[in-house]
């Protein structure tokens, strides 16, 4: 994993002191297309039909996400529907229309701690 070191302030207090920072650099973003060609080329499965059974995945995990079902992928990661509700004194007065800030919640898994520990780092400058 590529980073590179930057210097930055605290948020909101112009005169404390500047510190430096590893943050991570992206390497390049892997296409849906390159994906599937490379389940293709790895197992006897062809590209259409890969194609067809992520999109049928896809679309399974939307719905049950939607329908407020928590999701599980093996041992990579679990996500759910969370969101944020403005409050009010009266349990009668909250409505749909509190409802905001809807969001995905993605908690990885066995697997991805794992991947995570045994990242290597190379500085870039």
């Amino acid at each position: 994993m590529n980073y590179k070191i930057i210097q930055k302030g605290k948020p909101g207090d112009p005169d404390a002191e500047k510190l430096y920072y590893a943050i991570p650099i992206k390497s390049g973003t892997t296409s849906f297309k390159k994906i599937l060609d490379m389940v293709t080329m790895s197992c006897s499965v062809n590209s259409s039909d890969t194609k067809a059974v992520l999109d049928a995945y896809f679309r399974i995990v939307r719905l049950e996400l939607a329908a407020g079902r928590g999701v599980e992928v093996d041992d990579l990661f679990k996500m759910r529907i969370s969101f944020s509700c403005k409050g009010k004194k009266n349990e009668k007065d909250v409505s749909p229309k509190d409802i905001t800030k809807r969001k995905v919640i993605f908690k990885v898994g066995e697997d991805f701690r794992d991947m995570l520990k045994g990242l290597e780092f190379k500085k870039i400058k």
